[in-house]
């Protein structure tokens, strides 16, 4: 672990800070990948064998992508997801955002079906504008706000048009990396952060995929798990459709199933599969797994740690918080090991006080405290062979 001292940090400062969105480097595989995202010369061969690196990054930009779950027995959800996105979006307020929503049905051409984005009233992407922030930002919760809350949803058992009772949020999130014209939303640098809204699985119980629970852990296969329904080809495609610099995580409210040594949130189950009419609720199983990726997964792609929340809170304030605090987060990755001696850092605007920061054994950077949103860091190391 790379320790700096007091007297270091007066010459290398290098911060991502409070408004420090992850950012995932590519692996130490030669240079393509970082010349491809910062230009030639971002990456070159070295004279010890080595890669040496010049690049700059800027903190705080992140595109949030919502799966909203748009069947018949998601309503009540919807609305506490959109009563409280006011207050999530306004902790990250001095970010550079993109949001765009797109819905768990995936048997259609109808927007927000397929991959596709929904329509905010013109536009298929909120995006926050610091010259005119706040009249912008105002904007953009309530455009957020009356499009998560799904007209279709509401109708729905009863009403024409119903919604497709088979989720995939997993499917739609394929083919929302996919589709040309979503291509915009997924920009060069920062975090892509995803939230699943859910109260049941890939495939409605997991599809019989691994870990697939239903009715206390029998597996199911009423739909089956087809290739776009699996995380492993989630995170195998964020690699391949996003830059090699940009990390993903995955934020899902859902029923918690079994995961990270905790048990099941058995109540919640039994609250979702006591409403009646029909309604049956599922462990999101295959979902909690891109939350909480294994090193098998981390391995296929740039993915990260994400958080777990309850689908039956009363009004999601903790489980947006913590997406909040996750994206938040104050970590860089590197894309080696570097040569302590070798990294040098420039920064602007200036930070106000020295900042500390450590390299730990997974070559990710770790800093306290932190600078604005908006800082433009340019970093310079080198990677021994």
């Amino acid at each position: 672990m790379l320790r700096f001292t007091p007297l270091q940090l007066l010459l290398v400062v290098f911060i991502t800070g409070c408004s420090g969105v992850r950012f995932q480097a590519p692996t130490a595989q030669g240079c393509a990948a970082t010349n491809q995202t910062y230009g030639i010369g971002a990456c070159r061969n070295a004279v010890n064998g080595g890669l040496d690196f010049d690049y700059s990054v800027q903190t705080g930009e992140v595109d949030l992508l919502f799966v909203d779950d748009n069947s018949g027995s998601m309503y009540s959800e919807q609305e506490k997801m959109a009563n409280q996105f006011p207050g999530f979006l306004d902790s990250l307020s001095d970010f550079s955002y993109q949001i765009a929503i797109t819905t768990t049905d995936v048997d259609s051409s109808a927007p927000g079906k397929d991959g596709r984005f929904l329509d905010f009233g013109g536009q298929t992407i909120l995006k926050n504008d610091s010259r005119q922030r706040d009249s912008l930002h105002a904007a953009n919760i309530l455009k957020f706000q009356n499009t998560i809350k799904r007209a279709e949803t509401l109708q729905c058992p009863s009403g024409p048009g119903c919604p497709s009772g088979d989720e995939r949020g997993i499917y739609a999130l394929n083919r929302a990396l996919e589709r040309p014209e979503n291509s915009s939303f997924f920009r060069k640098g920062g975090h892509l952060a995803i939230v699943i809204l859910s109260d049941e699985d890939e495939r409605s119980s997991g599809g019989g995929a691994a870990g697939s629970e239903i009715n206390g852990g029998a597996l199911s296969s009423a739909y089956t798990a087809q290739h776009y329904d699996l995380p492993s080809t989630f995170v195998a495609n964020s690699k391949a459709y996003l830059p090699a610099n940009k990390s993903v995580s995955v934020h899902s409210i859902i029923i918690r199933p079994a995961i990270n040594g905790a048990g099941a949130d058995t109540a919640c189950w039994q609250q979702q599969n006591s409403q009646g009419g029909g309604v049956k609720g599922f462990y999101g199983t295959q979902y909690a797994l891109l939350s909480f990726p294994s090193q098998a997964l981390q391995a296929l792609g740039n993915i990260v740690t994400g958080t777990v929340g309850s689908i039956c809170s009363s009004n999601f304030t903790q489980e947006m918080g913590n997406v909040a605090a996750n994206i938040r987060a104050e970590q860089l990755q590197l894309p080696c090991t570097p040569d302590e001696s070798s990294l040098k850092v420039n920064y602007s605007p200036a930070p106000s006080q020295a900042t500390a920061f450590e390299v730990d054994a997974s070559n990710r950077l770790n800093f306290q405290p932190g600078l604005p949103a908006g800082t433009r860091v340019n970093l310079k190391f080198n990677c021994p062979k």
